[in-house]
């Protein structure tokens, strides 16, 4: 039989009709260089601003509490917080806001910090040596105006987003915020899982073995998360390929068949019109 080249096809399960996919929405960067001293009124926040102190020594009122933040120390301003900035010379710091428009089930924004955090808890510090190059990649690419350039800083701001989520002690985060990332890095697991066995036979009991996880754990997530057992998610993904290599490619449904181990075209026939409503002739 011919060698045919895997297909590129993403999950085709969508959790976010299951449970929300944390994407953050960026509001730019940028870089802020004080050579006098200067106050920043009192204000509320409607979105998030991260602050990261690159040298010399950042001070601001946050709700009750006086804050003060120096060389590779980051500040997260949430939704709803009172803010007054005061900055001295010499001072340069970093700045960018970003919102969370996912929402829970009954429409309330997913947020990120629960609601006990206290303003010196939105503080932490992260890693110059990790973090730096990133921010100065996002500079360089600021410069650059061409269409690739927008998406490369979207990149570098995600990237710099997830580092600084890991640099926050879990505790700080929010209970819905931790079950959200933990559902979506079930989901690129089990992904990647579904796509490395796409040519063979998959039991439930070795995708349990592979995910670390009992059998049984790994059905119930699998229903809470996609609304499907693993055999039906996997044999899903399956499907979508089949549909692909039916209408994008010159092979036989016999040979379809065999490729992705089914028994015999007869299985492959039955299974394909339970998932997509037709024969698999339908589309020859």
């Amino acid at each position: 039989m011919r060698k045919l080249h895997p297909l590129t096809i993403s999950f085709p399960i969508h959790p976010e009709d299951v449970h929300p996919w944390i994407i953050p929405q960026f509001i730019g960067l940028c870089t802020i260089e004080i050579r006098s001293p200067f106050m920043y009124r009192l204000h509320q926040h409607h979105e998030y601003e991260v602050i990261i102190s690159d040298h010399g020594r950042y001070e601001c009122r946050l709700n009750d509490d006086l804050l003060r933040l120096t060389s590779g120390n980051l500040l997260i301003v949430k939704p709803g917080d009172w803010h007054q900035d005061t900055c001295r010379p010499a001072l340069r710091y970093f700045g960018f806001c970003f919102r969370l428009p996912q929402k829970k089930k009954d429409g309330s924004p997913i947020a990120l910090f629960p609601e006990t955090i206290t303003p010196p808890q939105q503080a932490t510090r992260i890693s110059r040596r990790v973090m730096w190059p990133i921010l100065e990649a996002i500079r360089q690419e600021a410069n650059i105006s061409d269409l690739t350039s927008p998406h490369i800083q979207h990149a570098l701001l995600m990237e710099f987003f997830w580092r600084m989520i890991r640099a926050l002690p879990a505790d700080r985060l929010s209970a819905d915020f931790r079950q959200c990332t933990s559902d979506q890095h079930f989901i690129s697991q089990l992904s990647t899982l579904f796509h490395s066995h796409l040519y063979k036979k998959y039991s439930i009991q070795e995708m349990a073995r592979s995910m670390g996880m009992s059998q049984s754990s790994l059905c119930h997530k699998c229903k809470c998360i996609l609304g499907l057992s693993p055999a039906k998610a996997f044999m899903t993904i399956k499907m979508d390929y089949a549909l692909q290599y039916l209408t994008h490619s010159s092979m036989s449904i016999k040979e379809i068949s065999a490729f992705l181990d089914f028994e015999n075209p007869y299985h492959f026939s039955k299974v394909f019109k339970l998932f997509k409503g037709h024969p698999p002739s339908y589309y020859r």
